[in-house]
């Protein structure tokens, strides 16, 4: 399963730069690297990791190298790290995509920065590839949106949870882009579906449990709840459902690698 896992990430990446670099097939007899970049987004939010996606696109570059690049021209990362406090991140960036020539940008796992760099790749006709969960509220040329569409994932999941567990529904997100959005999304799906009870708790980063929510789930007075918690705050929040026994189902949309 890894191996398959790994040749699908090393064609996909390879796929990306062909598309994106459209010289290579009258340059073939040059081997002029390709520079790419690869966005480390995690010190936006420190609860979504993204290592794990680095590493995996370090690996596929590596591998993609070791067979003699994307059609013999070998492939160099860029690595460019968002720091929230830099206000002129923008201005470098912008600078680093005219000056490196980067054809395609990987890494960006928040909703926040891929809005913030968008119009520079649009600019510099540079591609995104965005591999977070893709809330299907916008569309882009200069973004290849890799992640699950709530179609896929998220719609057909509530229908089966109503069918299952029944019509009154707690929802319980982070206070960010991804929550706020999908609940759009899902709560007038629910009440299609004839949902007659319906509340929503947002958390902020860093803070578990409010009372208010800690009282309403040792009272199980929900038939489930549809948790869009994001990073570690789903993690924790999947360890205190087990730990205070609560018998309440729980769908969580954000448990994925």
């Amino acid at each position: 399963m890894l191996n398959r896992k790994k040749t699908l990430l090393v064609t996909i990446i390879a796929s990306v730069i062909i598309s994106a670099t459209a010289l290579i097939q009258y340059n073939n007899q040059n081997k002029f690297p390709i520079k790419v970049g690869i966005i480390d987004t995690s010190n936006t939010l420190p609860e979504v990791s993204t290592s794990s996606v680095i590493d995996a696109i370090n690996m596929a570059i590596d591998d993609l190298n070791e067979q003699g690049g994307v059609l013999n021209h070998p492939i160099i990362p860029i690595k460019i790290t968002y720091q929230p406090t830099d206000d002129n991140f923008i201005d470098k960036f912008d600078q680093l995509l005219e000056k490196e020539q980067l054809r395609a940008v990987f890494g960006c796992q928040t909703s926040y920065v891929r809005k913030k760099i968008e119009p520079l790749a649009k600019k510099h006709h540079s591609l995104i590839v965005y591999s977070s969960l893709y809330k299907g509220l916008e569309q882009s040329n200069n973004i290849i949106y890799a992640g699950a569409l709530p179609n896929q994932i998220i719609t057909p999941t509530v229908k089966w949870a109503v069918e299952k567990f029944g019509k009154r529904v707690l929802l319980v997100g982070s206070d960010y882009v991804f929550s706020h959005a999908v609940n759009t999304l899902i709560v007038p799906q629910l009440q299609v579906l004839g949902a007659d009870y319906i509340r929503i708790h947002y958390l902020p980063f860093g803070n578990m449990l409010t009372e208010k929510l800690s009282k309403e789930l040792s009272e199980n007075r929900y038939d489930m709840v549809l948790s869009t918690l994001v990073g570690s705050s789903n993690m924790a929040f999947l360890k205190y459902f087990s730990e205070k026994k609560i018998d309440t189902p729980l769908v969580t949309f954000d448990a994925s690698e």
